[in-house]
């Protein structure tokens, strides 16, 4: 398809810190597709572009400047009545920053090009859309040495009154010059209760259900997809020329596995656990030559066999010639699937149905 867009920004300066502006644009989409191709909007949403040939949208921003916090707003319509609004607040008291928003995209905001705060989930092709949530971000240098950076988010999907939560933090220290360590710690909850992990919603309930009307999401948060992750990361840079790093993560992510408690208990919902590490090397033994290497293994089931399993190995010699930019690199990886680890459990929890989904 080819997509032609016009639009035009005007804004005012009212003072060092603040303006008002009038923002407004037109888009017009043709649709070709290949001959015996049926369903040509399934190709349109998966570019994340409305149903009408003709769409666009018009909407007002200002900024206002006060001590140490910078206010700032969005307001838009589209052409089909839909409705966007974005309020954000940073402040930046000493060495850190601050920063707050809150967010409402109208289930009939189809902009395809708004670029507002938005989690990945998708409404008929759209961020920025069916999604209304608090963001706060936030990152502080408490010493030379001590860094902590923090974002949390708070989101619901309005047509279906579902919540959600992203929380991530993270620690950054410099004990000396050539050492930096890192850890974080991650949870994400959302819910399965619709279309799973895939991020993609569209459609009315009769769409995704088949046809069946008789879907009760009143229950739909009984069982979250949950997914918490723990990680540290290094990088000493205390050999000339030599740059070591390593990072190793361990991932806790409800899957709807059964796992017995004991051999005399029932089997139980609990979180598949996976884990991920690799080190990298990075070599410069001449001023133009690089040699960097790298191993790495991943197990997305320590205790089972879901997922992947498996060791791989990287090398890479790269030199730059003289004179001309001109880069030689010679890299190859050679890698192999491991076996899964021992588990005679499984058996046991074999599913003689749907189970009942608690726990």
């Amino acid at each position: 398809y080819r997509d032609s867009v016009a639009g035009v920004n005007v804004a005012l300066e009212l003072g060092p810190r603040s303006v008002v502006g009038l923002t407004g644009y037109i888009g017009q989409v043709d649709r070709t597709t290949i001959d015996g191709i049926d369903g040509q909007n399934a190709w349109v949403f998966r570019g994340g572009y409305p149903t009408n040939d003709t769409y666009g949208a018009v909407g007002l921003h200002g900024a206002l400047g006060v001590g140490p916090v910078d206010f700032l707003a969005e307001g838009a319509v589209t052409y089909t009545g839909g409705t966007g609004v974005l309020l954000k607040a940073v402040a930046t008291p000493g060495r850190g920053e601050v920063e707050a928003s809150l967010r409402r995209y109208g289930t009939d905001f189809d902009n395809p090009h708004a670029r507002g705060i938005a989690e990945p989930d998708e409404f008929e092709g759209f961020r920025d859309r069916d999604e209304q949530g608090f963001r706060l971000r936030s990152q502080y240098d408490i010493l030379p040495w001590l860094q902590v950076r923090g974002t949390g988010d708070l989101w619901q999907n309005i047509s279906y009154d579902i919540w959600n939560l992203n929380a991530l933090g993270q620690v950054r220290l410099l004990p000396t010059d050539t050492l930096t360590l890192s850890l974080f710690a991650q949870r994400v909850d959302r819910n399965l209760a619709i279309t799973g992990r895939s991020r993609e919603y569209g459609g009315s309930f009769e769409d995704i259900y088949d046809g069946d009307e008789d879907i009760d999401l009143a229950d739909s948060d009984d069982r979250a997809g949950t997914r918490n992750q723990l990680g540290v990361q290094a990088q000493f840079d205390a050999i000339p020329r030599v740059r070591l790093s390593g990072y190793y993560r361990r991932v806790y992510e409800d899957s709807a596995l059964l796992y017995p408690t004991s051999a005399n208990t029932p089997c139980e919902f609990w979180y598949q656990i996976g884990q991920y590490a690799w080190v990298k090397d990075q070599v410069k033994p001449l001023t133009n030559t690089t040699i960097s290497a790298r191993m790495r293994f991943m197990d997305e089931d320590v205790h089972g066999s879901t997922g992947d399993r498996f060791a791989e190995g990287y090398l890479e010699v790269a030199q730059t010639l003289p004179g001309p930019r001109v880069k030689l690199a010679l890299r190859g990886t050679l890698g192999a699937d491991l076996p899964d680890a021992p588990s005679e459990w499984k058996d046991a929890c074999a599913r003689g149905g749907e189970p009942l989904l608690e726990g």
